[in-house]
């Protein structure tokens, strides 16, 4: 029986096992939603590692291997980061504990203690003002930049249509959906993100330091500004087309989640005096809802599923697309551009054209956690192409600063100007394949970055080898 050497690229798509550049090993994403991520795939997991282009030893071989990286990320906590305390306290099978009342969820081990020092409703009260700050500081400053006739819809779709709270993922969104039911927009509050502190889904946090981050050079709070930042940026490219058109705007809904909303309505009045009222009105990133898209884990498994060869794959995907998406993941540094936030759309002629969502872990202080799994596809083996590199030669790099401004991305500035000079420099040589000029970015992170990225000695094993021993 063939056996398929592509099996392996699509399992490390999936994230199931380690990959070259050791992403599984060195991720800083919280264990919980890894756990999560695990278990509501395992059934996809299990059929991918039983593919009929395995022979039976190799799909035992991978069974017996996938078995046990499962059981190790289940039950082996995090302490990987020196500044991510809350991964070694996240239980791997997480269930709320009695002594969460405000079921923040699954760093309570470590507010626990906050809670037991007499801290915890200080510093709760204490985010609320900052929550509170940050949105009148952008109430007043969005109407400068924004076009009135967007609120004036969203107004009108609050007001006649439904707004619904996704499940999906760690973070904040909601969908605005019009009076028939049709979701427009999506909505994503500022103060319902990940490790925020009214976080719906259990990853609710009262902390704002560099130590309880998702990613350690992204501060908290700031995920709606780099959303609006990431499409000025592709719209300035002229790639509107590969991420949804998202703007700021201050909207008030009763649906929206306050930490308190899980209390008992006879414990509400006790907590409310420490903490302070729920505040409703919110800066929220709003997005236009994709529409006729396929989410990119599917494609993959349609590729599984007829056997698929590299050259098969190359003329399903449309390789202009594949480019842009890879100059857009790049410039923006996007530190979350795994398969669950690439989708896909059908053209007529029957070829797909990529998009990404989920753009709020883009631009960080310094370049690190690089995050792109279009590089294990076959079209990132291709050199760039003359249009890309003219592209790249003549990026609008001051309007790109003017936005930067604009949504006070500033801290994120440096780390910007570095990697649109290294990009530069590759796209020069024409050499360079795209997953190769991906690696060279990737090794921004280490400790002599510039010096590695531009080393034209190194190979792209030995730069895979070298990211992977950090």
């Amino acid at each position: 029986m063939k056996r398929n050497k592509h099996c392996s690229i699509y399992l490390k798509l999936f994230g199931f096992i380690p990959i070259p550049r050791n992403k599984f090993t060195k991720s800083t994403d919280i264990f919980g939603q890894k756990c999560i991520f695990y278990l509501a795939n395992l059934q996809k997991l299990a059929a991918i590692s039983k593919c009929i282009f395995l022979s039976k030893t190799s799909r035992s071989f991978v069974n017996l291997f996938l078995g046990i990286g499962i059981i190790l990320a289940l039950l082996t906590p995090l302490s990987i980061h020196p500044e991510s305390m809350y991964c070694r306290d996240i239980p791997p099978l997480y269930t709320l504990q009695p002594s969460d009342n405000l079921q923040f969820g699954r760093l309570w081990q470590q507010i626990k203690r906050l809670e037991e020092s007499g801290v915890l409703y200080e510093m709760a009260l204490q985010r609320r003002e900052e929550i509170h700050a940050i949105k009148e500081h952008w109430k007043a400053k969005i109407p400068s930049f924004e076009l009135i006739s967007l609120q004036r819809e969203l107004d009108f779709l609050l007001e006649t249509g439904s707004l619904q709270p996704s499940n999906h993922g760690c973070g904040a969104a909601y969908f605005l959906k019009d009076e028939q039911g049709k979701p427009l927009y999506v909505i994503k509050p500022l103060d319902e993100d990940i490790l925020c502190l009214n976080n719906r889904k259990h990853f609710a946090s009262p902390y704002n330091n560099r130590a309880f981050r998702v990613r350690a050079e992204i501060p908290l709070y700031r995920t709606v500004q780099a959303e609006a930042l990431s499409f000025a940026v592709a719209h300035l490219l002229g790639l509107e087309n590969q991420t949804p058109p998202t703007h700021l705007a201050i909207i008030s809904h009763e649906s929206f989640f306050d930490i308190t909303d899980n209390l008992k309505e006879e414990e509400k009045s006790q907590y409310l005096s420490k903490m302070g009222l729920p505040q409703r009105e919110k800066l929220c990133s709003v997005q236009t809802y994709l529409a006729e898209t396929k989410n990119l884990y599917d494609l993959v498994e349609d590729c599984l599923n007829n056997n698929l060869t590299d050259k098969d794959i190359l003329p399903l995907i449309d390789h202009a697309s594949f480019e842009n998406l890879c100059l857009l993941i790049w410039l923006l540094y996007d530190t979350d551009a795994h398969a669950g936030n690439l989708y896909v759309k059908k053209s007529p002629q029957g070829i797909y054209h990529l998009l990404k969502i989920d753009n709020g872990l883009t631009f960080p202080n310094a370049n690190s956690h690089l995050l792109n799994a279009l590089y294990f596809f076959p079209h990132a083996k291709s050199p760039l192409s003359k249009r890309m590199c003219t592209i790249i030669e003549n990026l609008p790099i001051e309007e790109i600063i003017e936005k930067i401004h604009l949504y006070e991305m500033d801290d994120a500035l440096d780390a910007f100007l570095q990697r649109v000079e290294i990009l530069q420099t590759l796209a020069k040589d024409t050499n360079y394949s795209l997953r190769e000029i991906d690696m060279r970015l990737h090794a921004l992170e280490l400790p002599e970055g510039t010096k590695i990225a531009l080393n034209t000695e190194l190979s792209l094993e030995e730069l895979q080898r070298l990211i992977s021993s950090e």
